[in-house]
């Protein structure tokens, strides 16, 4: 009788989707903006099906406002997240945030759910700028010298010029 109860808790406990990890995560102070990145490690499409914010569900809708609802709006980039890709999953909350902002994005494929807190990352990118040969970088709140540089977790230092990687601290 005792093997029972544990046989049943452990048939309980078992989640039927598997759990996703965040790929990334941010918040921008400025816009009340929270991010998280999603990867798809699936070989099928996947598109948002739900967002909670601090465990409680939005509504997709964005109008009529709902006085209960913790974001004005959100999307997802692009909608439907191809197979082995990273989409980008945008919050603009209604309230700048205090405390730290759990977000949970679930797909088909399961939940991602991460704890973002509420500080600005230590750099941001200001601005990016495009010529036939050169794509320049520009950069904020760095506080220490660029080292390397990864695009979509590959290293890409060699093929860059930090030859201005050290902050420029102004007068």
């Amino acid at each position: 009788m005792k093997k029972i109860p544990l046989i049943l808790t452990a048939l309980l406990s078992s989640p039927a989707l598997s759990a996703l990890p965040p790929y990334a995560t941010w918040y921008r102070p400025s816009t009340n903006t929270a991010y998280l990145y999603l990867q798809n490690p699936t070989d099928q499409p996947l598109t948002l099906t739900k967002l909670s914010i601090n465990q409680k569900e939005e509504s997709p809708t964005p109008w009529p406002l709902d006085p209960n609802r913790q974001a004005d709006w959100f999307d997802m980039t692009p909608p439907t997240l191809p197979p082995h890709q990273v989409a980008q999953i945008r919050v603009h909350l209604r309230h700048p945030a205090t405390t730290p902002i759990e977000l949970t994005a679930t797909t088909p494929a399961g939940d991602c759910t991460a704890i973002i807190p509420p500080v600005a990352p230590t750099l941001t990118f200001s601005d990016i700028t495009f010529s036939p040969t050169t794509i320049s970088l520009f950069t904020t709140n760095a506080t220490s010298p660029i080292t390397q540089v990864l695009v979509d977790g590959s290293d890409q230092t060699q093929n860059c010029d930090l030859t201005a990687a050290t902050p420029h601290q102004g007068v």
